[in-house]
């Protein structure tokens, strides 16, 4: 049986953006009664009132394409006209090559992995960051 989560994404997200991103979230990819994505606080010391929030999701090729174009377009970046449909390995490359701007525009650290690789430890990946995850 071939799994239908091929994407990892993390993304931390400023706290700012908290209810934005997790109210597009529950309209767009997961109304399900499990909550919002984004719950789970960080900041540099790991203690006290979250500067970033998470979420550290295995995705569907669509919930992928929706979540990442969501993402960009806050930073005002545009994905490809035929994000969709192309291929993860040239997704990942715009990713790579695009993941500063949006970073720079929104705030939002976002980390892909694919589901046949290792996968990126979203502590090291927070760690990076300059933060901790709070209460861990």
């Amino acid at each position: 049986m071939v799994t239908q989560y091929l994407y990892r994404l993390i993304a931390v997200v400023p706290a700012a953006m908290q209810s934005q991103l997790n109210a597009w979230v529950t309209a767009n990819i997961d109304p399900a009664p499990a909550g919002p994505w984004l719950t789970n606080g960080l900041s540099a010391t790991g203690t006290g009132t979250p500067s970033h929030y998470f979420f550290d999701a295995g995705l569907n090729a669509s919930q992928f394409c929706a979540i990442v174009a969501q993402i960009a377009s806050t930073a005002g970046v545009s994905v490809p006209a035929n994000w969709a449909t192309m291929a993860f390995a040239d997704q990942a490359v715009w990713i790579s090559a695009n993941v500063a701007a949006i970073k720079q525009a929104s705030g939002v650290s976002l980390n892909l992995s694919d589901n046949t690789s290792i996968w990126t430890d979203a502590v090291n990946f927070f760690a990076l960051l300059g933060l901790k995850q709070i209460g861990q």
